[in-house]
């Protein structure tokens, strides 16, 4: 095949630095699937990656549920009994797979403290 300098100028299939590579679907969470969960905090040490939190006040150490800070926004609300709770945003599948909720329907958004 003769190449010439026409040649370097026709738009390549792949695209420069890659720009029409096909990309996988991405693990990006829609807004839709958060929900706000009111939760007791446990555990907050900011050296960890993850948060300890509880349903219940007094729950024992193998309750509690260990949330990863990158995957989560959460926001003091005041304490109980000196056990600080929290208003957590996190995903949906996250919150199901750690045991927090189980089955929310599309009405149910969002869970309050059992004091």
């Amino acid at each position: 095949m003769t190449r010439d300098s026409f040649d370097r100028f026709t738009p390549s299939d792949r695209g420069r630095f890659g720009d029409n590579e096909y990309r996988p679907e991405s693990d990006q969470v829609e807004k839709a699937d958060l929900i706000d969960l009111g939760l007791y905090l446990r555990n907050d040490n900011n050296t960890k990656k993850a948060i300890a939190v509880s349903k219940e006040r007094t729950a024992p150490y193998p309750q509690w549920a260990w949330l990863p800070r990158s995957r989560i926004e959460y926001e003091l609300t005041g304490s109980v009994r000196n056990t600080p709770t929290i208003r957590v945003t996190l995903p949906r599948s996250l919150a199901r797979e750690k045991g927090l909720v189980g089955e929310v329907s599309e009405d149910e958004g969002q869970s309050s403290l059992n004091v």
